[in-house]
């Protein structure tokens, strides 16, 4: 059996939706903190399912892009310094990215990459609800491959509310991991996702902020064997412990660059 080498992942949540603004201000709102009309208006937003499901960047998510924009891809702007490019610097030579319009948008504007699709992330987010695996595309740019993914979709209102809804989303993490696995001759992997998927692939208790990018290891020997999928919830308070114990495959999980605009 041939040993493969392990992989270094980094992985970005997107940047704030429009889902993200309404279900922040709902929560204000009912606590009695935020009761204008506008926060009663905005919340109502929570009603429209399909728009949440695939909703867009807030205008604070498209500041937050600009921002980690500037720290990962360097600035030619008078009085900032430049920095060095995120993908050449950590030897990126694959990003992957959900096919959902918020990780797209932020996929684009912090790494400069974006697969081109034809597909929209509704008809992939249908598959998953279905029951079927979501199908991919995948192009290459600058000597980067890009690649969207819709094993990399949000957790579904299905895989929320139904009972077993769950393994729905593990296999879909699963099936992620054996294709990541498979990606021979990408030893630096760039992945732009969500709080939930990754929360649940990593089996944390706490979810990655808004454009927060996270290096872990992932061993690819293990996704051919049993199950990677471990949800165990070793670490406590907001960040998880660089040595907290992870699912089988990974390791090593540190923040490599937090959003500033919060």
């Amino acid at each position: 059996m041939t040993v493969k080498e392990k992989k270094t992942v980094f992985l970005i949540r997107h940047a704030e939706s429009d889902e993200n603004h309404r279900i922040s201000t709902f929560r204000s709102a009912i606590s009695g903190r935020n009761l204008s009309w506008e926060s009663v208006t905005t919340s109502l937003g929570l009603l429209n399912v399909p728009a949440l499901v695939d909703s867009p960047l807030s205008p604070k998510g498209k500041r937050q892009v600009e921002h980690m924009k500037r720290v990962l891809r360097g600035s030619t702007s008078e009085g900032e310094e430049l920095r060095a490019n995120f993908i050449a610097e950590r030897s990126v030579t694959l990003v992957v990215h959900s096919p959902l319009v918020r990780a797209r948008e932020t996929c684009e504007g912090m790494l400069g990459y974006v697969s081109a699709t034809t597909r929209s992330a509704t008809d992939a987010a249908a598959e998953s609800e279905g029951g079927r695996t979501p199908s991919s595309s995948a192009s290459e740019g600058g000597g980067v491959a890009v690649s969207e993914s819709g094993l990399l979709l949000e957790k579904t209102p299905s895989e929320w509310v139904i009972p077993g809804g769950l393994q729905a989303l593990d296999d879909r993490i699963q099936s992620f991991e054996s294709w990541l696995a498979s990606q021979d001759g990408h030893s630096s992997v760039a992945v732009v996702g969500h709080s939930q998927y990754f929360k649940r692939m990593l089996g944390l208790n706490v979810k990655f902020g808004n454009c927060e990018v996270w290096q872990v290891d992932f061993d690819p020997n293990w996704a051919s064997g049993e199950s990677s999928v471990n949800r165990k919830d070793m670490c406590e308070g907001d960040v998880p412990p660089p040595n907290s114990s992870l699912p089988r495959g990974w390791s090593d999980l540190v923040n490599v660059y937090r959003c500033e605009i919060e």
